[in-house]
């Protein structure tokens, strides 16, 4: 006896959705993962109810309220897992009568050889059938077809059924009201849900760097639901909000977060008996609690920290992908352009250049995963050709290479040539992170060895712009340089995209101002700038509002989290900055946007050009 690999499908499926680790289950069977994910393959029927049983055993908790293997079939039309089954349904199963009279049909999908079905009764109330095989033996099998019957005419847009197997006989009855959960995109916005929380729990975990960054967990009814991880940056704004450190040299070299630990026993405190799904009360809740307008009492990365363990929470506890759960009305689902660091230089790198990232942009590409493909492909171009002519091959903080090149031009000509080798000349552009305020000095800018204003800085960017298919520069000026950005923004606005980081810190009234001031037209998303999520989607949505594009961001301290992978996806923000395709914590959201499209098909797309409203022009 085999079952087909749609049922396993299912559950692997289901649980990358919420980036549960799979990956230990494959040697159970000794099958390889690729087959046991293959909603056309067979495997035998003890390994399957051996897969499935460990499976509901290790995540059985994570669940609470709802039986594990009862979800996973309800929702496995919803999640794809099927393959071409899907649509082989509208064919053979037209309403549930007809699904009743050819149910054969259906287990030939998921059995092999199929059982042979018999004493069909078609009564006003139900529908039952006998089967010539008994499943006792395998009762977590049998409880996902219980569940698969029971979503078929749901799937239909037909009524709800309820379905009973007792022996070899298989009720489905008809239900008058709603008792079953719908598939994943109805659970949303249930507002008279209602998750508790019950503690909040801090510990000093490492970033990428080696330092101290903050995780909490967060529990509602006793029980751990979710964590939030914060990240931290070495090139700040002057304007955004406040880490805590301890300041004790004694201790992580004075960036110890024991402060910060004590402070969420506090909020713990104060969120105890809130609802979890109400994101903006528990937001300002906490904005309350802390009182200043840059977070210097309990820190940004404190209040940060909380405010993701909730809405992560939420999405858990509401079977959401996060992706899907903080999804904006009307947003259509799109995967962001990612802009790949290549090289790093500044704080980033330990090197002589002065701009800070230099980043590849994959714009002609049908599909995320194949943008990526092309930035790995000439990621190793360019190492190759480093290597050959004994430049350094050691990457910097975000995973750029950091070569001793004495100008920017010569970064350009060697990324350039990686692309052209690697074929993909006219489908990659160029970006920059100059971080201008790190080589500002008082009233000019320190660039490569000479003094220089903001009108010799902007005659600079437009010959890099005429000169190289450059399409975005972020922090090209000063955060304090306003009248720079403005002639900044007249003269290269049309062509190119300018990106305010350092310049707006993600705080709306900032991005207000660089609006009516037609400073810059474009704005970097980085959450733990502000502290919470209801401000960072408030700043979102005031730049999307003025036809700023927006790119969500990393930290060049960064931890494993893929949060911005998800929130990329969700509000719309169109690109994505994660660093380079190398280091494991940046390539943590690249993998993670790879999941997330497999998962969309074809309700989401690559936006390539069209992320970019302002295109280079010649």
């Amino acid at each position: 006896m085999y079952f087909s690999g749609k049922i396993t499908n299912s559950f692997f499926t289901f649980l990358n959705r919420y980036e549960l680790d799979t990956s230990r289950f494959f040697e159970i069977t000794a099958l390889e993962i690729d087959f046991i994910k293959d909603p056309y393959s067979l495997m035998s029927a003890d390994q399957v109810e051996l897969l499935l049983r460990n499976i509901q055993r290790a995540y059985q908790d994570k669940f609470m309220d709802k039986d594990l293997v009862t979800t996973v079939g309800h929702n496995a039309p919803d999640l794809k897992a099927w393959g071409g089954l899907e649509s082989a349904l509208s064919t053979f199963f037209e309403n549930p009568t007809a699904m009743y009279q050819k149910i054969d049909k259906f287990f030939s999908f998921f059995i092999s050889p199929a059982p042979g079905i018999y004493n069909k009764h078609n009564q006003k109330d139900f529908f039952s059938f006998e089967m010539d095989f008994n499943f006792n033996k395998y009762p977590t099998v049998k409880q996902y077809f219980l569940s698969a019957l029971e979503i078929l005419p749901v799937f239909l847009k037909k009524e709800q059924t309820e379905a009973k197997w007792e022996n070899n006989l298989v009720k489905i009855y008809h239900c008058q009201e709603e008792t079953l959960p719908l598939p994943l995109k109805s659970f949303k916005n249930k507002v008279e849900a209602k998750y508790l929380i019950s503690q909040i729990k801090a510990r000093e975990i490492i970033d990428s760097r080696g330092q101290p960054t903050l995780e909490v967990d967060l529990f509602c009814d006793g029980k751990k639901v979710a964590k939030g991880l914060v990240p931290s940056g070495a090139s700040k704004g002057q304007f955004e909000a406040r880490e805590l450190r301890d300041k004790n040299p004694r201790y992580f070299f004075s960036k110890g977060l024991k402060k910060a630990c004590s402070h969420v026993q506090k909020l713990s405190d104060l969120l105890k008996k809130q609802n979890v799904l109400e994101q903006e009360n528990i937001d300002k809740l906490l904005l309350k609690a802390d009182g200043s307008p840059y977070k210097e009492n309990l820190g940004a990365n404190t209040l940060l920290a909380v405010s993701l363990a909730c809405l992560r929470a939420s999405a858990r506890l509401s079977r959401k992908p996060l992706y899907e759960y903080a999804r904006l009305k009307n947003q259509k689902f799109s995967l962001p352009v990612p802009l790949i660091n290549i090289i790093n230089g500044g704080v980033h790198g330990s090197n002589s250049l002065d701009i800070q990232e230099f980043m590849i942009v994959p714009l002609d590409f049908p599909s995320f995963k194949e943008a990526l493909r092309a930035g790995c492909e000439i990621f190793h171009c360019l190492k190759q050709d480093l290597r050959s002519q004994n430049f350094s091959i050691a990457v910097g903080d975000e995973g750029g290479f950091t070569p001793q090149f004495s100008s920017s031009t010569q970064a350009f000509d060697f990324i350039l040539s990686a692309i052209e080798k690697s074929s993909y000349t006219g489908k990659v552009a160029l970006a920059l992170d100059c971080a201008s305020c790190e080589f500002y000095k008082k009233d000019h800018y320190l660039f490569e060895g000479k003094k220089r204003f903001s009108d010799e800085m902007i005659s600079i960017y437009e010959k890099w712009v005429k000169d190289y298919p450059l399409i975005s520069i972020e922090d090209g000026l000063d955060e304090n340089d306003w009248a720079g950005w403005k002639k900044m923004t007249q003269k290269l606005g049309h062509k190119i995209q300018l990106v305010g980081d350092d310049l707006f810190v993600t705080q709306r009234d900032r991005i207000q101002k660089g609006i009516q001031n037609k400073a810059a037209n474009a704005l970097l998303v980085k959450y733990n700038q502000v502290g919470t999520l209801t401000e960072s989607l408030s700043a979102v949505q005031t730049a999307q509002a003025g036809n700023f594009a927006c790119i969500f961001s990393h930290r060049s301290g960064e931890t494993e989290d893929t949060s911005i992978a998800d929130l990329s996806v969700a509000w719309g923000t169109e690109q994505i900055k994660t660093g380079s395709v190398t280091r494991g914590e940046r390539t943590a959201k690249y993998n993670r946007l790879i999941r997330i499209e497999e998962e969309l098909g074809t309700s989401g797309f690559y936006k390539g050009s069209q992320a970019f409203k302002n295109l280079s022009q010649s």
